[in-house]
């Protein structure tokens, strides 16, 4: 089955990434927003917290182009009613904490408005969580909405517990045959997340169904969408393949590649969508073994005891003492390369 989350079709074999605010909307400014896009997200999704009807609707009218708006609802009927006439283009909620009661009028607003419904549950929110448990809650709530003739609906079942998130998906992709959105919940911080998460989505890529995934990590939204891309990019899964590579820095280092490496990321992801580039960057410190290391990006840097090189396709173009001329040095490569490439 397919779904539609505002401009994103889950269902044609494409695996979009999603990540979710974690504060309130009036925290994000216009270029915070357009860098998460230009990361690779595909779609955020936010909890109500103080925000308006009003609220709301300004802030989906400003993540128009970039990405749709899931709200994430948890039993709150009014919420989500202000939620779907603000425009959000789907709504998750969570069976362990709404009432059937409340179901109609959603379905038929849903209807009305041409948002998706995600039916979410996390394991942690049931007070029987056993495999029979869940699915009673997904035969429920979809026998309602598709004799309500309703099936823009994604699925998700979560857990922090890798085997048991692994299990229950394989069971419900089958069972049901609707988008899943597949993610371990808390995870942990990015390191717990990258390696936790990397193992259960990887194991459910081989054998069941993943539309849109999401790494729930306990830090900035961004790391969660750079885990995403990386993952997807790793495996082949993304069209486009914006890599960057770096050494991971020693005694004969020349220069301090993590900062570096972050310097080039932001000015990559503050400037550029990255589903529009194919482009490999490499940051070495090391004037020993950088040079070759970095043979096959398409810009790079090498660092040796007090100067950086930049290389265009393997050729020394440019070379400074200093850090902030070498930034300067590097930006201009990076645009030079990246509208060589393109044709613009």
């Amino acid at each position: 089955m397919i779904a539609r989350v505002g401009d994103v079709v889950l269902g044609d074999g494409r695996i979009a990434i999603q990540s979710m605010f974690k504060r309130p909307l009036r925290a994000y400014d216009d270029s915070h927003l357009r860098r998460l896009r230009n990361m690779g997200c595909d779609m955020m999704r936010f909890s109500v917290s103080d925000e308006s009807e009003e609220d709301i609707r300004r802030f989906v009218k400003r993540c128009e182009g970039l990405f749709p708006i899931i709200s994430d609802i948890q039993g709150n009927v009014r919420q989500a009613v202000s939620s779907l006439d603000a425009g959000c283009a789907a709504i998750r909620i969570n069976p362990a904490n709404f009432g059937m009661n409340d179901l109609d009028l959603i379905a038929s607003l849903a209807i009305d408005k041409s948002a998706a419904i995600r039916i979410g549950i996390n394991s942690g929110s049931l007070k029987d969580a056993s495999t029979q448990a869940v699915l009673d809650y997904f035969d429920k709530y979809i026998g309602f909405f598709e004799s309500r003739n309703f099936r823009n609906l994604v699925l998700s079942v979560k857990s922090s517990d890798v085997m048991k998130t692994a299990d229950l998906n394989k069971l419900v992709s089958e069972r049901y045959g609707y988008p899943m959105h597949v993610g371990l919940t808390e995870a942990g911080g990015v390191c717990a997340s990258a390696v936790r998460s990397t193992l259960v989505l990887h194991d459910l890529i081989e054998c069941a169904r993943v539309d849109t995934i999401r790494y729930s990590i306990s830090s900035d939204e961004r790391s969660e969408i750079r885990c995403a891309y990386e993952f997807l990019r790793t495996l082949g899964r993304r069209n486009d393949d914006f890599q960057m590579i770096s050494c991971p820095m020693c005694a004969r280092a020349g220069a301090d590649t993590q900062a570096f490496g972050e310097f080039v990321e932001d000015f990559v992801f503050d400037n550029f969508d990255i589903r529009e580039l194919n482009l490999k960057i490499a940051v070495m410190g090391c004037p020993v073994n950088g040079v070759r290391e970095a043979e096959g990006a398409d810009i790079a840097v090498c660092a040796s005891k007090g100067e950086y090189a930049v290389f265009v396709a393997g050729e020394r173009r440019e070379s400074t003492h200093s850090a902030d001329v070498f930034k300067d040095l590097f930006a201009a490569a990076v645009r030079s390369r990246i509208i060589g490439k393109s044709g613009g």
